[in-house]
């Protein structure tokens, strides 16, 4: 969980937390930081939701096997060779 103190909120940041109303934890992002403790967040095919920034966890960053597909895919569509391989190294290490 968060802290006001060391927690630096971005916009468009993926975020959980709990939803007493719900009764589940959701996942979303960050639409707005409205001042120290509380954030707007977008939860996909739930709506829009208030949060405190100390029930929220901020989620790290990471790609499924099939992003890295895509983006190779891209990579050979832009002929960034470099990137190709970066890409195909990667995904050869999911696997």
């Amino acid at each position: 969980m968060a802290t006001s103190d060391n927690f630096n909120p971005r916009i468009s940041e993926w975020v959980s937390f709990y939803s007493p109303t719900d009764h589940v934890t959701l996942t979303g992002f960050i639409l707005f930081y409205s001042n120290k403790t509380v954030c707007i967040v977008h939860v996909p095919h739930r709506g829009i939701y208030k949060v405190s920034v100390f029930m929220m966890t901020v989620l790290e960053p990471s790609l499924q096997p099939s992003d890295l597909s895509a983006l190779v895919d891209l990579a050979l569509d832009t002929k960034d060779e470099q990137w190709f391989h970066e890409l195909a190294s990667q995904l050869q290490n999911c696997y």
